[in-house]
């Protein structure tokens, strides 16, 4: 099934203008705040990768970090 489908059969919907707006500067706030986790996350392994002598060694993807070669 689709996201579209569960989308169309979630409880709800019966939110105002101000109710959906107050949801949206929510989201908005969550996902800043875990962009920000992010960083700080990317900048800590990195400190790690440089202090160990293997920041070159590794391919960092966007899901997931593998050896180089594997």
């Amino acid at each position: 099934m689709q996201a579209k489908d569960y989308a169309a059969y979630l409880p709800g919907g019966e939110l105002n203008t101000q109710e959906q707006q107050e949801l949206i500067e929510t989201l908005e706030k969550l996902w800043d705040h875990k962009k920000q986790q992010l960083a700080q996350f990317s900048k800590h392994v990195g400190n790690i990768l440089n202090l160990s002598g293997n920041g070159d060694k590794i391919e960092i993807e966007s899901t997931a970090s593998t050896p180089v070669g594997s």
